[in-house]
């Protein structure tokens, strides 16, 4: 027992106290990556091999190494922590993917197996702590609806503070931001698209756009793609060429706001259009969170520098021909 108390010692510095526990692992969601964090105390104290852990699905199975990940665990000596993390393909690793109609969720587990046996008896114990993800379906509406703001259901621990938030994106009548549009509202270019983003819980986190796009369908990988937002900043040619994008407000408050110019996709005269955004949570008492955009294009100062993403949806948005 000794030994394999001095075993696990060498793979962390903190000491344990005793209590800490797989309840305390946390979990983050984002566009294209699922991580879970595990306390490296967790594991010494229910003695467990924390490097021989790994992801196989929801149900005990075999570590198989996938394209995109590798399924094992790495240590980060800063948070004293152990993390697992699926990106690009969250599928892969064995992944359970569940689609209600609404949500698309991926399931996961980390699970590792210690102890002997023989023919007789076992010392063998099993560990598997589950994590999942749920992402909205982005689903064009007929025209006899209204234009969809997709509510954004997550879970958020930044260390301080922690909850279940709703993020949601909607398409207003004009820069006031008071009302929002239903489907009778008619826009044709140029006329500016005015859009807020904002956690809809009384928090005093705050939103920072990072990036945001247009699809002509609600597929946000849709190759054929604009990107008008990016770095946590308008784009060059919005901001500088067209002059067509105000950035009015972005990681100030819970909600943040710009008006953009309508646009139509190279071949089309008059269609519909849908806007994305990676929208980042974070705590002005902890961090920077409004971005430097005094200089479009130069090298901006670090801020909002949560993991914590949420991707957001709005559309379609029929933007008629010029007028």
């Amino acid at each position: 027992m000794k030994l394999f108390s001095a075993i696990i010692s060498t793979a962390f510095s903190q000491s344990c106290t005793g209590s800490e526990s797989f309840d305390d692992a946390v979990t983050t969601c984002s566009p294209n990556q699922m991580t879970i964090e595990i306390p490296a105390c967790a594991f010494a104290n229910a003695r467990m091999d924390a490097a021989g852990a790994y992801l196989a699905g929801v149900d005990f199975g075999e570590l198989v190494a996938d394209v995109e990940n590798n399924c094992t665990g790495t240590f980060d000596a800063g948070s004293d922590n152990w993390v697992f993390t699926l990106s690009n393909d969250i599928s892969e690793c064995g992944s359970l993917v569940e689609n209600n109609g609404t949500f698309v969720t991926y399931s996961n587990a980390v699970q590792s197996t210690v102890g002997t046996e023989n023919k007789i008896i076992t010392r063998k114990r099993d560990m598997k702590v589950g994590f999942s993800c749920a992402f909205p379906l982005e689903v064009t509406l007929s025209a006899a609806n209204a234009i969809n703001p997709v509510l954004t259901h997550f879970e958020l621990d930044l260390g301080s503070e922690e909850g279940v938030f709703d993020v949601q994106m909607g398409l207003y009548s004009d820069a006031s931001f008071a009302t929002v549009v239903d489907s009778t509202f008619t826009v044709n270019i140029p006329d500016d698209l005015h859009v807020a983003i904002g956690i809809t819980d009384e928090t005093d986190m705050v939103t920072v756009l990072e990036t945001c796009w247009a699809t002509p369908d609600s597929d946000p990988a849709n190759p054929t793609q604009y990107t008008f937002l990016e770095n946590k900043c308008g784009s060059h040619d919005e901001v500088n060429v067209y002059q067509s994008l105000d950035v009015q407000a972005n990681g100030l408050d819970r909600i943040s706001t710009f008006s953009i110019e309508s646009f139509n996709f190279q071949g089309e005269e008059g269609g519909d259009i849908f806007l994305h955004c990676d929208v980042q949570i974070c705590d002005p008492n902890q961090e920077s969170c409004v971005p430097d955009c005094s200089s479009v294009g130069a090298r901006k100062r670090r801020s909002a520098s949560s993991d914590e993403h949420v991707l957001v949806v709005l559309g379609p948005i029929f933007v008629g021909g010029p007028k």
